[in-house]
């Protein structure tokens, strides 16, 4: 059986979720001329021994396979069950070649599979369902130049009197030198 069969055998199944909550989690940012992201993985599953996969994808919708098989390409996915077997380590990079092509987005969603077998898809699931693909984790891809002393999305300051400091480091001028401007 080819590794897509069994992926979507897998997927028809019921997801038995194992006790335990088991996760990943990555960078909240990746700089596109930096290294490929990686990523932590919280294996705890209530006594079984789980292992996983890893799927990044430049758009969440990717997620969605039956409604977006023929979008999937390696430029915009990427399934490490393609060259890889399950892995058990608590980390995971993504590989350089899969970074050069995905790192060209503006972001990129992820998600785990995980399953009770090492060499099957047994028992698994994913830690992003399809049918929940908007909640996928992102990361957000810059350049560098445009990340450069401002906060990510998620620490932006939350008051209107930062905002003219936080525009000047995105473009990279002097704050006091912009304070006076109006946006």
């Amino acid at each position: 059986m080819d590794a897509y069969a069994a992926v979507r055998a897998a997927q028809r199944q019921a997801p038995t979720r194992p006790a335990g909550t088991p996760s990943i989690t990555g960078p909240v940012t990746a700089v596109r001329s930096g290294p490929p992201p990686v990523f932590a993985l919280d294996l705890t599953s209530g006594g079984n021994q789980l292992y996983y996969a890893v799927e990044v994808a430049t758009d969440p919708r990717l997620f969605q396979r039956q409604a977006h098989q023929g979008d999937r390409t390696p430029d915009n996915v990427y399934a490490s069950w393609l060259d890889s077997p399950f892995l058990r380590c608590a980390g995971y990079r993504l590989p350089d070649r899969a970074w050069q092509r995905l790192g060209q987005a503006d972001a990129l969603y992820f998600r785990a599979w995980f399953s009770t077998s090492p060499t099957q898809w047994q028992g698994a699931f994913a830690s992003t369902e399809d049918a929940d693909f908007l909640q996928a984790p992102t990361i957000a891809v810059t350049s560098g130049a445009d990340a450069a002393g401002a906060p990510t999305t998620r620490d932006a300051p939350a008051t209107r009197d930062a905002l003219p400091a936080v525009r000047a480091a995105v473009r990279g001028l002097d704050p006091d030198e912009q304070a006076w401007r109006r946006w």
